[in-house]
């Protein structure tokens, strides 16, 4: 999960105070760990991205560039002003390190990594599942087919349905054409394959 802060802030950052954008990214950043714990995202599944929109005094546009982790500095400021001139010049083809650099807003994502979903085949089949009716299909080779129609839930693991079957699900419906071969995979994904 994902959620993105902004804060603004104008100032020429040669003349900001470190402190003042070190308490403004604390504020932040409680503000974006609150929502995480308030998911359920356990501390060492978060990461909190800092970023920052400057621009030169006199432009109407900003870029938004990457601040470092750690206190906030004199010398972090004036790398991350040295890391402005490089994006510009990377996004304009020109930098004038002599300009007034100004920061707008401060930026921060808060990213929660949520584990992985566990997919498993289901385990449900049984005859109630099976193939308990045919309805007809049209394909342009054949014309209209009478196909078994399978419930979805009712296959198992390595299962195979020669077409044409129709496979029917609470939200998907499988069509398994003359000549192909349906396969329930060991994920439980329905595999299609020509004979």
């Amino acid at each position: 999960m994902k959620r993105d802060y902004s804060r603004t802030l104008y100032a020429d950052v040669t003349a900001l105070d470190p402190a003042r954008v070190t308490t403004m990214l604390a504020e932040i950043e409680a503000k974006a760990c609150d929502m995480l714990a308030a998911a359920g995202i356990p501390p060492e599944r978060r990461a909190l991205r800092r970023a920052a929109d400057l621009r030169y005094r006199r432009q109407a546009y900003e870029l938004t560039v990457p601040m470092s982790d750690g206190a906030v500095t004199r010398a972090s400021l004036d790398a991350f002003v040295a890391a402005f001139h490089a994006r510009h010049h990377q996004t304009y083809g020109h930098a004038n390190p002599a300009e007034a650099v100004q920061l707008v807003n401060i930026r921060l994502t808060a990213i929660g990594c949520l584990p992985p979903l566990k997919l498993a085949p289901s385990r449900s089949g049984g005859e109630e599942f099976r193939a308990s009716r045919r309805r007809e299909a049209y394909f342009p080779q054949s014309g209209f087919v009478p196909c078994p129609v399978y419930w979805r839930d009712g296959l198992t693991v390595g299962e195979s349905l020669v077409g044409p079957a129709i496979v029917e699900a609470m939200d998907s419906t499988i069509v398994v054409p003359p000549g192909w071969i349906a396969t329930v995979d060991a994920g439980g994904y329905i595999r299609l394959c020509k004979r």
